[in-house]
Parts: structure tokens; C-alpha cells; sequence
């Protein structure tokens, strides 16, 4: 874990954070969003790069990159109270990337130090997780009438609670983690350097220097919370193991649940008794003591099962001096107790969306989503598009484009979810050009799943034979002072040294700090040295390794280096491609429709640095000519395949409006036209759109959908490309803007 996140911090961690960066956010002290640095990186990256670096390599933050702005975003209309506004922290950019180098790599290990229990922020975790196991644990209370004591649930809700973390408690939980003191030095400088300043009327007041507290808007405070959250944690699974807590156990024999944590939002179960009322209690005043929480009496409750008496729930909430409910009312956005009306106990959630929809006009209610929402969560709303028509909701396969399942998206759906769980403790070790880089090694297939392997901690050395019970010794046969690791088995074993020295001795110096064979092959590829001899060497050691432990003859050592040198050459000479004729351009180009017919083109283009999306149609009749174009600006929805069919959409109606009966529909997306060509429902995510264009398609007469090439869609792309130019929506009658006259008189001297 240490040996992971300790690593050298490289230029590729930096341009990946501020690529997963949103573009456009309110600016802290620097005054810039990180649009300008996204889009102005080839001027400033170099810059950037180094002042960051310089920060995480010398676990040195300057306190104004660490200065932030707080503004009061108001939670009502009309605030008179100062808790009735909400503070924002305004980061600088510089200190962002610099945190979000640190989360990246922090993310990588949660699952593997944070309790089960927690199941926020974390891959292969999700929010339903506790929301299932709070269901049907709170059901069973519900309905428990037997035993002699009952059980109680208690809902906590901790007043300010990442205001008030006490840092010194998180450099001791930190530590107590495991996390080397070194990492734990860099979190440290992160938010004890910190300050502050309140913006008044949009100015900066005076300096304050806090001495707790991390920020909300810090890509690092997400995870450090959860880190508060393991003292909680393990102060409850002691008292559990030592049996003073009994949680619930819904099932014969099963386990006894007794607390689940999603993020600040804790509920906790045990046996409805005194003795552990107090425990309970003991155990809140111990965490807000070393952590500096305060939990809010005012909003937590206590939930009592059936069994239990009303002597007991008197005494219990007198005790703890919180209030009693009948049943929570929501954990975690969703009901708690459903009956059989299921459809009624969900229907909020169907009418929270509709308020925001304009029935009438099929769009969006721009202000209703404004008042409600932060600003970026308001954009990403409105650009999801909305069907013309009421269209029932259906369940969909989000693995696929076309939303259908298959063994294909299946496999690819776990082996993401598998990559970004189990697998990434491992995967993380590794940038994700030196895993390419890996798979397009000039070797044999076998010599690269070796180094997969080695990479993954996954060969079966007998230090890993001895994790998995079936060795007992796990020394190197070879070299009996050191157990045989996979770094010791094909890079550090003393033995090893004279062969990786032929071609290999800078490497063999600079990879003394190196814990992981991982760390070797990383900076084999970052020093850009023979990879391809690389692998092979690593692989003929391994070979002849394997060959040892069964007894057999085996090739000495200093042969190694000339027997790889000559396989390689030998893999590299028979594999080397013929050289492949030049393709020959398409000369596929618009076509004219039939007499009577008009032909809509359609395109979309995608305008990533402004998000937003551009369409463009145009309309020819069976001479050529233009009849009508189009272009039009949107919010950029979420796949470009919705953008073609968006297109594809508003090319229809435009045809409707000018009143053709006769329509081609042409576009150069093969997905969306496959789409409207099918007689099925579509279970994409542009499924409703495609229904949208089947009902308009009654409207004319006949309907022709077809594919086409891009060299026979240019004027639409044209079209599309330029909407950015224009306001957003502008149509043209018998001509074409000046931007796209050149590819439209191209197509009609073609076609003449």
C-alpha cells in the first residue's frame, strides 16, 4: 500500500487531474476556472506541472497556493439567519490538482482499509448497498414481536461535521491505519496550511487561520472523512466482539448488524436494554471527544422494534435525550418502510422530476431547476433530452450502446467493475500508458501475459505460494538469504545482477528505492530503455527459474543476455508486417433523391470545451438544389450517439414544418439509423427519441431512413460544425451560410 502511494509523482498524474477537473466552476483566489488551464495547457502545462510537483515531491504547500475564498450561497429565498446560508470553499486550481493527485491514489487503496460497514466513495461499493441492508434490517424490527428484549435503531446526525474534525485525531487515526508517515506528513501540509477568507459582497475580508475542519470543496476531504468515520468504526466492532453490543441478526445463525456508515450518515443497531443504551452512549462521547464531532440531539432518532416494552423505550430515550419515531421517514434519499402499496410509497420521486417538466412543451422548466440545484448539477440536467411524447419507462442495459444485453457487454461490465475494485490495489501501481505500453511489446503473446503477471503481484513465487497455504518456507531456493518475491525472483535476486548489468546497469542503480516489480517495469518505460529486451530477459529468467526447481539442466547465466538478444531478433524478423497497399480513398458522394422526394441530411458535431453540441440539416430536391438548412446549439448530452439522433430528430420536424410528404432522412451515423430502421423499441439511451421520430414519421406520407458515408454528408457536418457561429437556432431558405457554400457547390457539380 505505502510503496504505491509513496511513489514518484509523475507529469501524467497531473494531466490526468486536471483533465477530471469540471470545466467551468466558480474561481477561488487565482480567479481562473480550470477551462483555462484545459484549454491553455499547452502554454502553461510545463508551469503548472512543476509547481505542482514541486509541492507533492517536497511535501510543501505555499500557504497562498493553500489560500481559500468562502462564499454564502443562500438555502432560501429570503435568508435573515446565517444558517440559512450554506458556505462553499473557493480553491485555487494549483492546490486542487495537487489534491486530486493525492485522491487519485488514495482512491485506489480505500477498499482495502476502510470497514465494509462504510460503503461511500469507494469502487465496488454503492449507495445501495446500505440502502437494502437498512430496508430489510428495519422491516424485520418492524414485524419483530418475540424474544425477550427488542432492538433499536438510532439514526445520527452529527452537526457540521467535516467543520469540525480535529486534525490531530486524523493524523493519529491515519497512522494508526498503517499509512507511512511520510503520506500522512503530505495529507497533513494539505489542510493544516489552510486559510481562509469570507467573501463580502464579492471581496475578500480578513485572513482566518483555522485550527480544524476540512473543506467540503477539497477533492481530498471525501476520503479523509471516511477515515474519521473508522474510529466510530472500531470503537463499535470492540464492544461488538466483546459482546457488550448485540446488533440485529434478521436470520438463524446469521451475523448481527450493528452499525452502516455512508459517509456522515450513520445508523446504528443494538438490543433495546439499558446496559447497552449506555454502551452506546459511552461510545458517542468517547468519538466526539477525540474527533471533535457534536452530535445534533435535536435530529437524531431513535426507531424501537415491536418487542419492545414501553418501559424500556421511556427509559432508553430519556436517557439518550433524543426523540422517538415511529418509522424513519427516508435513509439516504429512499423511503425506509414500503408495504404493498409500493407504487404509492414511491410516487415522490416521479413527482419531484415532473415539477420540472413543461408538460405542454415537452422541455425543461429552466428556473424550477436553477432554484433547485447547484449550477453545474442544473447544466447536466437540462441536457439530458426529453421525449415529444409521454414515454414509459423500461429497464435498459447500461453495459451496450443499444441498451440490450449481451455475453460481450456482460463480460465487459465485470471486468470494469472487477478493474476498479479487487483488481485496482494493483492496476493503480501502473500508469495506464505503461499497461499499453506492456500490451504493445514486439514479443511473443506468452511473454507478455508473464509480465502481466509479474506487474499484478501474480506469479506464483513461494512468497506467494507461502499467502496462499501452499508453501510454509517462502526462501529463494537460489539465493537462500531472501524470500522469493516476485521483484527478488526476476530482478533482485544478487544472482540476477550480473545479467540485468549487460544492457540494464542505469536501471539497476536507479531502482534501488524500487518495493515492486511493478516500480522496475515502470521506470524501464519512463527511462524509455529496450522494453522489448526487457520482457525477454524477464522471461527467460522466470523460464529458467521454473526449469531449476524441477531439477533440469538449465543454460547458465551469462548466457542469458545473447540467448535473448537472438530470440528476440529471430520473434521480432518473422513477425515483421509486409508493408500493405495504400487504401483507396471512397469516392462515395451525395446522391440526389427521386422526383418529387427531398433528401434531409442531418449531422451533429461536439463542442467538448464549451459543452454544448451543435446540429445541422439541410434539405435538397431531386435536382440538388437547396430547399432549406439548418443549424442549432444544445447543452452537450451524454454520448455522441444521442447527438446524431438529436439531430436526426430536429431534421424531421424542420421537414414537417416546411410541409414535404416525401422525405429521405440521410445521416453518417450507422447507430442511429439501424435504430430507426428497426420495428423494436429501442432500449438505448436515445430509445425515446427514436420513438419520437417514428410518430413524426406519420406525418408524412413516406419516410426513407439511410446511411450514408461522411464524404456524403459534408454540407450537414458542415452545417453542424458551424453552429457555434450562430445563435442558437437559424435557418436558411433556398441558400446556405457562407461557411458551407465551398462542400455545398462541390455536391452539385457532382451530381451534375
Amino acid at each position: 500500500m505505502n510503496s504505491m502511494l509513496l511513489r514518484d509523482f509523475n507529469r501524467e498524474e497531473v494531466e490526468k487531474a486536471i483533465s477530471q477537473m469540471k470545466a467551468i466552476t466558480a474561481p477561488g483566489p487565482d480567479g481562473m476556472p480550470p477551462l483555462f488551464y484545459q484549454s491553455f495547457w499547452n502554454t502553461v502545462g510545463d508551469d503548472v506541472c512543476s509547481a505542482v510537483l514541486d509541492c507533492l515531491q517536497n511535501c510543501k504547500i505555499p500557504k497562498d497556493i493553500n489560500l481559500t475564498h468562502i462564499a454564502l450561497i443562500p438555502k432560501v429565498k429570503s435568508p435573515e439567519r446565517i444558517s440559512e446560508f450554506r458556505p462553499i470553499s473557493l480553491c485555487s486550481v494549483i492546490y486542487k490538482i495537487v489534491s486530486k493527485v493525492l485522491a487519485n491514489r488514495l482512491k485506489g487503496i480505500l477498499p482495502s482499509v476502510v470497514s465494509e460497514n462504510q460503503s461511500a466513495f469507494q469502487a465496488g461499493r454503492v449507495i445501495t448497498d446500505n440502502i437494502l441492508m437498512a430496508f430489510e434490517t428495519l422491516h424485520y424490527m418492524k414485524h419483530h414481536q418475540s424474544g425477550k428484549s427488542g432492538f433499536m435503531a438510532v439514526k445520527l446526525d452529527m452537526s457540521k461535521a467535516y467543520d469540525r474534525v480535529e486534525w490531530k485525531y486524523l493524523e493519529l487515526i491515519m497512522k494508526s491505519m498503517g499509512f507511512a508517515d511520510k503520506w500522512v506528513d503530505l495529507i497533513m501540509e494539505c489542510i493544516s496550511t489552510v486559510s481562509y477568507s469570507i467573501l463580502i459582497n464579492g471581496e475578500p475580508s480578513t485572513i482566518i487561520h483555522p485550527s480544524r475542519g476540512i473543506r467540503q470543496g477539497d477533492p481530498l476531504s471525501l476520503y479523509l472523512f471516511l477515515f474519521c468515520t473508522e474510529g466510530l468504526h472500531s470503537l463499535l466492532q470492540h464492544s461488538a466482539d466483546a459482546g457488550q453490543i448485540r446488533g440485529v441478526s434478521i436470520c438463524k445463525n446469521g451475523p448481527g448488524l450493528t452499525h452502516l456508515f455512508f459517509a456522515d450518515d450513520s445508523l446504528l443497531f443494538c438490543r433495546s436494554s439499558i446496559l447497552e443504551c449506555l454502551k452506546i452512549q459511552q461510545i458517542l462521547d468517547c468519538y466526539e471527544k477525540a474527533s471533535g464531532q457534536q452530535l445534533n440531539k435535536s435530529k437524531t432518532s431513535l426507531f424501537f422494534s415491536k418487542s419492545t416494552t414501553s418501559e424500556a423505550i421511556v427509559q432508553i430515550t430519556n436517557l439518550l435525550g433524543v426523540q422517538e419515531v415511529k418509522q424513519y421517514e427516508k435513509y439516504l434519499g429512499l423511503p425506509t418502510l414500503v408495504g404493498r402499496k409500493k407504487k404509492a410509497s414511491l410516487r415522490f420521486i416521479k413527482e419531484r422530476v415532473s415539477i420540472l417538466i413543461d408538460d405542454e412543451r415537452r422541455c425543461w422548466i429552466e428556473e424550477a431547476i436553477d432554484n433547485n440545484f447547484l449550477a453545474h448539477e442544473a447544466k447536466l440536467i437540462k441536457a439530458i433530452p426529453l421525449s415529444h411524447n409521454s414515454v414509459e419507462d423500461m429497464l435498459c442495459w447500461r453495459g451496450s450502446v443499444d441498451g440490450m444485453y449481451s455475453v460481450k457487454a456482460g463480460y465487459k461490465l465485470l471486468v470494469d467493475d472487477e478493474m476498479s475494485s479487487s483488481v485496482g490495489a494493483y492496476t493503480g501501481s501502473l500508469p495506464k500508458s505503461t499497461w499499453k505500453g506492456l500490451w504493445k511489446l514486439r514479443t511473443p503473446n506468452r511473454i507478455k501475459n508473464l509480465l502481466w503477471r509479474a506487474n499484478s503481484n501474480a506469479l506464483p513465487t513461494r512468497a506467494n505460494l507461502v499467502k496462499r497455504k501452499v508453501l510454509s518456507d517462502p526462501t529463494c531456493q537460489a539465493y537462500g538469504a531472501e524470500p522469493e518475491s516476485t521483484l527478488h525472483a526476476l530482478w533482485s535476486c544478487p544472482k540476477l545482477k550480473e545479467v540485468w548489468a549487460v544492457h540494464f546497469s542505469s536501471l539497476l542503480r536507479e531502482s534501488t528505492g524500487c518495493s515492486s516489480f511493478s516500480d522496475v517495469f515502470r521506470l524501464c518505460f519512463e527511462k524509455s530503455l529496450p522494453s522489448d529486451l526487457f520482457a525477454m530477459l524477464a522471461y527467460l529468467i522466470w523460464y529458467r527459474r521454473n526449469k531449476l526447481r524441477l531439477g533440469e539442466v538449465v543454460a547458465d547465466l551469462k548466457l542469458l543476455n545473447s540467448m535473448a538478444r537472438d530470440a528476440l531478433h529471430e520473434f521480432q524478423h518473422a513477425y515483421t508486417p509486409l508493408l500493405q497497399p495504400q487504401p483507396t480513398k471512397s469516392n462515395t458522394k451525395w446522391l440526389p433523391p427521386p422526383k418529387e422526394w427531398v433528401k434531409a441530411n442531418f449531422d451533429g458535431a461536439v463542442f467538448q470545451g464549451r459543452d454544448e453540441a451543435g446540429l445541422g440539416t439541410i434539405i435538397r430536391n431531386d435536382c440538388g438544389l437547396v430547399m432549406a438548412a439548418l443549424t442549432q446549439i444544445i447543452p452537450l448530452p451524454a454520448s455522441v450517439e444521442i447527438v446524431e439522433v438529436l439531430a436526426a430528430r430536429r431534421a424531421l420536424i424542420f421537414a414537417k414544418e416546411l410541409g414535404f410528404d416525401h422525405v429521405i432522412l440521410e445521416g453518417d451515423s450507422e447507430i442511429a439509423i439501424r435504430a430507426m430502421k428497426s420495428e423494436d423499441y429501442s432500449a438505448a439511451t436515445f430509445g425515446h427519441i427514436i420513438s419520437d421520430i417514428k410518430a413524426l414519421s406519420s406525418h408524412f406520407r413516406s419516410v426513407i431512413f439511410q446511411h450514408t458515408c461522411r464524404q456524403g454528408n459534408k454540407v450537414a457536418h458542415s452545417l453542424a460544425r458551424a453552429a457555434c457561429n450562430f445563435s442558437s437556432c437559424c435557418t436558411w431558405i433556398e441558400e446556405v451560410p457562407v461557411c458551407t457554400f465551398v462542400d455545398y457547390s462541390a455536391e452539385i457539380i457532382n451530381t451534375t
